[in-house]
């Protein structure tokens, strides 16, 4: 589930960290940086140390960047629900993605005689 980091590879989280991170990254779950340290049973202090920590903060942004690359194809199936329902919106936002939308704009120049 977890990706290493291919540009920062000295960095290698400790199993407390890749806990935090499966737990922490799992979008489906609305949970504070409190709830997760206590499930996994660490003090919140902890979490914030890491964060002081420049290779952590690249890692955990990165592992972010995965999970978000993930569900991808669970929001382009949204997006074509809601377009399929009539949606103007999301109708715009699905052609605009499949290059189908040109925003048109119409100038007049006119001059007085």
């Amino acid at each position: 589930m977890m990706s290493d980091m291919q540009d920062n590879a000295s960095f290698m989280p400790s199993p407390e960290q890749s806990k935090f991170a499966e737990k922490w990254l799992d979008y489906s779950k609305r949970q504070t940086l409190k709830d997760v340290a206590k499930e996994i049973g660490i003090a919140h202090s902890t979490i914030w140390r890491w964060h002081q920590n420049p290779d952590f903060v690249k890692w955990i942004n990165n592992q972010s960047f995965e999970m978000l690359k993930s569900s991808l194809n669970g929001v382009y199936r949204a997006l074509v629900r809601k377009a399929e329902s009539g949606d103007v919106r999301a109708i715009k936002l699905y052609l605009e993605n499949i290059g189908e939308f040109v925003e048109k704009s119409e100038i007049t120049i006119g001059w007085k005689e």
